[in-house]
């Protein structure tokens, strides 16, 4: 099937998850439409969610257990579990060498009994489930390898094969990224020992993926266009009245197919002249004599009150009171850069929360520049290009932590529903893997030492 296909089914199926968010039928299915579509990390991403949906299906303390139980029942009376699952589900209402998924048959001479059609509805649900929790991880083993991420991926083979001993597809996904790791090592170095590797501490963990302006997005504005370089201009006057931003053509130093030689960017310019020593705007050089504290949370303190009004109108509210003083802090020193990144995640995800708009749509990163490449949509048209999207450069990185677990810890700790149908639509996947790009073209990340 062409690629252009799987993107209209993606597009079918992000609508069906905005009435029905608590299916991990539905997420699965997605997760298949970015494989084919060669995005690895996004498949990962939605089977962890449906992954988390399963936990809360077979957890009866769970937040989201009688959600995810009215999702099963809306898709086994609307057959949507079989259609969807390509497999995991068949029409016989078995699930992939389990028990029947189906409940007890009716007795209809001696009338329904109430408690037993209970009983094997349960059943049913619970089988449903097994068989979603089997092939979310499967999926995200196999994708989190595509994208590099070994580690990670290595772990949810073996988280995997102790809930499912008999899966041999997790077994064979496990040697193959030992084998894949194995290959990388002896290109390296070809005296490399692997009696003292231990694949849980020494796999590589954090990978690429593709960096580029996903097809649905809508979001991202004409960064050169008439109405964007106004409504910069209109801000920038604000802090630097003598300066202005201009589109300007610079040399590009990276190659590109088909090759060019100049890239198009903003650029800062000056419109009058600006004497050394001149600071538009001088900011108080000593400490505040006098500190505003926020009324709700004492312990979160301001410079002044114009500050402290700022923050209650465009951020504060979302972490008001909250427990997230832990985010991003006493971060190991490899991993200080991708901490930084996310706590830039983390106030663009409290700004929009707070403004009630998308997080592409905020002021402060709608018009960032993203870095993004293979603007080509191509291969989507083209029946014989299924793999290709595979073989595209990637020059985002991406890890398992960093670009889902803790995201999603973010919000959670916001108090935000992360199924809900707002959530998807703000914090989709390809939304963070956007907004990364952004601030990695937009700030360097690096640390004093």
């Amino acid at each position: 099937m062409p690629p252009a296909n799987y993107l209209a089914e993606r597009e079918t199926l992000t609508q069906l998850l905005y009435e029905s968010p608590y299916d991990p039928c539905l997420y699965l299915g997605r997760a298949r439409c970015y494989e084919h579509l060669g995005f690895p990390d996004l498949a990962a991403g939605d089977a962890y969610r449906a992954l988390l949906l399963t936990d809360e299906a077979q957890d009866e303390s769970g937040e989201y257990h009688e959600q995810v139980l009215e999702a099963f029942s809306e898709a086994r009376n609307g057959g949507r579990e079989e259609g969807q699952m390509n497999g995991a589900c068949n029409g016989n209402g078995h699930t992939n060498g389990h028990e029947p998924a189906s409940g007890k048959k009716r007795n209809s001479e001696n009338g329904s009994d109430d408690e037993s059609e209970v009983e094997g509805h349960n059943s049913a649900v619970q089988q449903i489930a097994i068989a979603y929790a089997l092939e979310s991880y499967q999926k995200l083993a196999q994708n989190l390898a595509h994208c590099g991420c070994l580690r990670s991926a290595f772990d949810f083979c073996q988280r995997g094969s102790k809930a499912f001993p008999k899966a041999s597809s997790l077994n064979d996904t496990r040697q193959a990224i030992l084998a894949t790791n194995r290959e990388t090592q002896l290109q390296r170095d070809p005296s490399w020992d692997e009696s003292s590797f231990d694949p849980k501490t020494d796999l590589p963990d954090e990978g690429s993926v593709r960096r580029e302006l996903y097809p649905w997005n809508t979001h991202e504005p004409d960064r050169f266009s008439a109405t964007t370089l106004s409504a910069l201009n209109a801000e920038l006057q604000k802090a630097a009245p003598k300066c202005a931003v201009q589109p300007i053509s610079l040399p590009l130093l990276t190659s590109s197919n088909p090759p060019k030689t100049t890239i198009q960017q903003l650029g800062l310019f000056a419109t009058a002249d600006i004497p050394p020593g001149d600071v538009p705007r001088p900011p108080p050089l000593t400490p505040s004599s006098h500190s505003y504290a926020c009324p709700s949370c004492p312990d979160t303190v301001f410079c002044s009150a114009p500050c402290l009004a700022l923050a209650q109108t465009h951020y504060h509210p979302a972490i008001c009171g909250k427990d997230i003083d832990a985010v991003g802090k006493d971060t190991p020193a490899p991993d200080a850069a991708n901490a930084l990144y996310l706590l830039l995640l983390f106030r663009a995800v409290a700004l929009a929360e707070t403004q009630a708009t998308h997080p592409l749509d905020l002021r402060e990163t709608k018009y960032l520049w993203g870095g993004f490449v293979h603007p080509d949509r191509g291969y989507l048209h083209s029946a014989s290009a299924a793999a290709e999207p595979l073989s595209v450069a990637r020059h985002l990185p991406f890890s398992f932590r960093f670009n889902v677990l803790a995201p999603l810890h973010v919000l959670e700790k916001m108090d935000v529903d992360v199924f809900a149908p707002t959530a998807l639509r703000r914090y989709d996947g390809w939304v963070l893997n956007t907004l990364y790009a952004k601030f990695r073209g937009t700030a360097s990340a690096r640390l004093n030492v």
